[in-house]
């Protein structure tokens, strides 16, 4: 089990000065929980914006394609029956199965895609162990370091959270350094 350097902070700006000095080191194998969202922190932390909402456009378009496609086969080609003598491909009759159909694959695609990019399922957490950390998502705030990061120095971190003014500076998981 890895191993993560943690401080807990009660300042929100000082979070945030402290995740951009931390990006600005290089560091990216790093997280920050919060209790409340915090402006900002994405562009402290280097976060870009998410290719979830292109994935999802495509699967839609893919699944809005698809569904026009089936029922355009099975009722031109395939199957061809008139109806109250409309033509064979009618697209006005295909509206709410190509929606339905595009709703249903552009779901899927951005389930599939969250999952990817969040590298889901984590099936344990070295935050299940830490009783500071529970205090993260309720009054406090807390940066997470992960020591397999290239440009990680123990004392570079201890120096930014101690500047910071971060409390209880300390190690998470099994190994400690």
């Amino acid at each position: 089990m890895s191993s993560h350097f943690a401080a807990n902070f009660i300042s929100p700006n000082e979070v945030v000065r402290a995740s951009r000095k931390i990006h600005r080191l290089g560091i990216r194998k790093f997280d920050v929980h919060t209790p409340y969202p915090l402006h900002g922190l994405d562009e402290a932390m280097g976060i870009g914006s998410s290719h979830i909402p292109w994935i999802a456009l495509l699967f839609g378009l893919l699944g809005a394609v698809a569904g026009i496609s089936l029922q355009g086969w099975t009722s031109a080609i395939d199957w061809p029956l008139i109806v109250a003598g409309k033509p064979f491909f009618s697209w006005p009759a295909f509206i709410p199965i190509t929606f339905e159909v595009g709703i249903l694959l552009c779901a899927f695609g951005t389930l599939g895609a969250l999952f990817f990019f969040c590298r889901l399922p984590k099936f344990s957490s070295p935050l299940e162990e830490d009783l500071s950390a529970q205090r993260s998502t309720n009054d406090q705030f807390m940066i997470i370091v992960d020591k397999h990061d290239p440009k990680f120095e123990q004392k570079v971190l201890s120096e930014i959270f101690e500047q910071h003014h971060g409390l209880d500076i300390r190690w998470l998981g099994a190994e400690k350094r």
